[in-house]
């Protein structure tokens, strides 16, 4: 089986990831503010296509690369988490409703979701696996 590392998926997959994990930073703005209008709104939803599409390109790219989807690797059980971070907050935010008892867990799974975003990205340096640099 002939290694696609060099694929098309080498300019498509990393762009997603990290607009993904950028735009989970961004999710601090509507968890913050009363008044985001219709941009602040669509942020968190935004966040969640993103972070859904860095991780399902990679399986393709897995795929193509490998003959799995998945490995296990720390860097995408990392960002598996994170999604699953992203995924709660999301919900959260669109059913809240203003609810200032659902603001303060809107927050705390927003700046969670940061420390998810800096762990899976620190996790490339700190961890053997398929996407180490060490």
């Amino acid at each position: 089986m002939a290694h696609e590392l060099n694929s098309i998926m080498l300019y498509i997959h990393p762009l997603l990831a990290v607009l993904g994990h950028v735009l989970v930073f961004a999710s601090l703005y509507p968890s913050l503010c009363r008044k985001t209008g219709k941009l602040g709104r669509a942020i968190p939803l935004i966040s969640w296509l993103f972070v859904l599409s860095g991780l399902v390109s990679g399986m393709v790219w897995a795929q193509l690369a490998w003959g799995a989807y998945w490995s296990w690797d720390p860097k995408e059980t990392a960002t598996l988490l994170l999604f699953a971070g992203v995924s709660a907050h999301a919900h959260l935010f669109y059913r809240s409703h203003g609810n200032p008892a659902s603001r303060k867990a809107i927050l705390v799974l927003s700046a969670l979701n940061c420390t998810l975003a800096l762990a899976a990205v620190l996790v490339t340096w700190l961890a053997e696996g398929l996407h180490s640099y060490t």
